[in-house]
């Protein structure tokens, strides 16, 4: 598996992360300013619509009926830690480029929905997939990322799973390896 040097390593992270909040602030940004609050736009009928809404909850409107401001900073104290937790074992546990975009996605996902908690107590939602009359919860840019970040991470890691290891080359830096006896060139008297 091909590996990023050091330098790439420490970009890879931040600048997939910085895309993704660029991609969710603005998108954000345009429906806000298109869509008037609870009203729904369709975009494929019975399929695929744009609305705004207002998520104090977590993603997916998880605990979006949940009330008190006190929700709104354990949601954010939730946020930076994962962050802290996804910024810390990425920047040491891997080279591979496919954990290393995840990575990016998720924590790009957190901050970019972290910016909207912080700013005005909810996250936007604009994003609504419906059959007919059974909708899924309406998301963003932030949660998308995350999601497929998520599955994008697994994908990768059960596939590196899957993939059996190169057996080691037996060398002469490895005599425990190869025995008690190994490397050693005197004849032995029977």
């Amino acid at each position: 598996m091909p590996s990023f040097g050091l330098f790439a390593r420490q970009r890879t992270i931040p600048l997939v992360a910085a895309a993704v909040i660029i991609a969710d602030q603005i998108t954000k940004a345009i429906a806000v300013a298109n869509i008037p609050l609870h009203t729904r736009v369709a975009v494929i009928d019975g399929f695929f619509a744009f609305t705004h809404a207002h998520n104090r909850g977590m993603a997916f409107g998880l605990f979006n009926s949940v009330g008190g401001p006190w929700l709104r900073w354990i949601l954010v104290g939730v946020a930076l830690v994962a962050v802290m937790i996804i910024w810390s074992y990425a920047r040491h546990e891997t080279n591979r480029p496919g954990v290393l975009l995840a990575f990016g996605a998720i924590l790009g996902g957190a901050l970019g929905n972290l910016v909207d908690r912080l700013r005005f107590g909810y996250v936007e939602d604009f994003i609504l997939a419906h059959w007919d009359t059974h909708e899924w919860p309406a998301f963003n840019v932030a949660d998308a990322a995350i999601t497929m970040g998520g599955i994008a991470l697994f994908l990768t890691l059960a596939r590196e799973q899957d993939e059996p290891e190169a057996p080691t080359p037996l060398t002469a830096e490895t005599p425990g390896e190869l025995g008690p006896d190994a490397g050693s060139t005197a004849a032995k008297d029977v």
